[in-house]
């Protein structure tokens, strides 16, 4: 391997910066929700930049659950401790499905 050929999405740039060359705004652009999950602080900003009217976050605490849990419980709307399923986002927008 001599090199990428598009922008590596790590840890730390999960947010616009890593797609401001490419079309992903414009193409959800009509969308007035999202759903943002994530197992960082850091994730917090990977939905910054797209203009939605409501946001949903969840937060996948899976270590330092003591240290961690009233930190995530202000960042995050719903806090999922040392549980790697999708049960509770899967379920959650089952619910939503069945009201439309």
């Amino acid at each position: 391997m001599t090199g990428f050929q598009n922008a590596i999405i790590h840890v730390y740039n999960k947010n616009e910066n890593a797609i401001h060359d490419s079309d992903y705004f414009q193409n959800i652009e009509h969308r007035t929700s999202m759903i943002l999950m994530g197992d960082s602080l850091g994730d917090l900003h990977m939905g910054d930049g797209a203009e939605v009217d409501h946001k949903l976050k969840i937060g996948f605490l899976n270590g330092r659950v003591e240290e961690s849990l009233e930190l995530y419980k202000k960042k995050y709307d719903i806090v999922i401790v040392e549980d790697e399923t999708l049960d509770v986002p899967n379920n959650l927008l089952l619910s939503i499905l069945e009201s439309c």
